[in-house]
């Protein structure tokens, strides 16, 4: 009898342990497994790959062929490579996805290959055309972006006298390329409050006609700034999310799995932190905060976060010292030899923010060791940046404080 009882154990644990088999052969299979000589793993070592397996969101497994296929299953796919290469993902470190997704509701006037823009009469046709097909109420922002008027042949931006030929009531409002200025007509003008007796905001310049006041529709820097965001920050809530998610596909459908976005406001940081909560992101978001957008409360509790939640990553803060180069806004030690429009003779640009204010707010930041940002392109840009951290520095040594120019 006990001879009995012990052979029906013995059988009913070999059927189990025989199922527990296949139920963990079917865990570990892959579910795609990718076959080639050129597979790159950014290891040392990497030339002794040539497989490597897939399950999920997660590779759980690099090596040779003969080891990887025992990961193959009946459901798994088999990919040869052939004489294509496979990498990581490419890091995006130095971008502006938010804005980036918003360029989607606005009109291309980019030059080629680009766009199909070769001067401001095309221009002029271009948002004619989109008026007429929009039919839109005469109150709403017509928005263009990528002009670049170093590709225009009349090598200069559209003023609003060439924008008042589109359109007289309807508002209209053009980014350039750089993102460092913007062009409106004389609508826009109107709508924005900008006159005569405006003075430039500290850190920008509203461009005016010659030998008079009246600003000609040009706007330089801080002053881009302010009329830009205020019509990117049209695009909130839902629009906003939907639109983040197609820029999302975008980036990932070129082999960018890592965006950076250098200035993001935090309401739309927010914004970004509860869309990934609900459905994550399918690539990383690292975020740094704009400061210029940071009241004294938020920027003293600003804390820079470790880990990617959703998707999306509080990093560090962004600030701004000068402008572009091809606008002749970076700021300089040695003056330009052609300056921009109405220059003086001896024209080395500006800083974008106060010296002082920066280096206090940039030690700060570093002895806090929260990461910064900083846009410096002109040389006397890059000196106030690096006074900045060494002003930090100095206070107590940070090697972790990864500030980048």
């Amino acid at each position: 009898m006990y001879i009995s009882l012990l052979f029906s154990y013995i059988c009913l644990f070999a059927q189990f342990t025989q199922g527990s088999d296949a139920v963990i052969n079917n865990m570990y299979h892959a579910d795609i497994i990718f076959v080639g000589e050129n597979i790159i793993t950014m290891e040392d070592n990497d030339s002794s790959v040539n497989s490597i397996a897939i399950r999920g969101e997660n590779i759980i497994a690099v090596g040779r062929a003969d080891q990887i296929l025992k990961y193959q299953g009946k459901q798994t796919q088999l990919i040869h490579l052939g004489e294509k290469a496979l990498l990581p993902g490419f890091i995006d470190s130095h971008g502006h996805f938010t804005a980036t997704a918003r360029l989607e509701n606005f009109i291309n006037l980019s030059s080629p290959p680009v766009g199909p823009i070769n001067n401001i009469d095309e221009t002029v046709t271009l948002l004619r055309q989109h008026i007429a097909r929009r039919n839109s109420h005469s109150d709403k922002w017509v928005v263009g972006y990528g002009y670049d008027d170093s590709l225009l042949a009349e090598k200069r931006h559209p003023t609003r006298d060439d924008l008042d030929k589109v359109s007289t009531v309807h508002p209209i409002l053009l980014m350039h390329v750089s993102g460092h200025f913007a062009t409106t007509n004389s609508r826009g003008l109107l709508e924005l409050g900008i006159n005569a007796e405006t003075t430039n905001p500290e850190g920008g310049v509203i461009r005016r006609r010659p030998n008079s006041r009246e600003p000609n529709g040009v706007f330089e820097e801080v002053a881009a700034s302010i009329v830009l965001q205020g019509q990117l920050n049209q695009i909130t809530g839902d629009r906003f999310i939907q639109l983040t998610r197609a820029a999302a596909k975008k980036y990932a459908s070129f082999g960018i799995t890592t965006v950076q976005d250098g200035a993001i406001t935090p309401k739309d940081l927010a914004l970004l932190k509860a869309a990934a909560e609900n459905d994550g992101y399918i690539l990383d978001i690292g975020a740094y905060v704009w400061a210029n957008s940071l009241n004294s409360e938020s920027y003293q509790n600003f804390r820079s976060e470790s880990t990617y939640s959703g998707g999306v990553r509080q990093i560090g803060i962004k600030l701004s010292l000068d402008g572009s180069p091809q606008g002749r806004t970076a700021w300089m030690t040695e003056a330009y030899i052609v300056g921009p429009t109405n220059a003086s003779a001896n024209y080395f640009a500006y800083p974008s923010a106060e010296p002082a204010h920066y280096i206090k707010r940039a030690a700060d930041l570093v002895q806090r060791e929260i990461p910064i940002i900083v846009h410096a392109n002109g040389d006397a840009a890059i000196d106030l940046m690096i006074k900045g951290v060494s002003e930090g520095l100095q206070r107590s040594p940070k090697p972790n404080h990864r500030s980048v120019i």
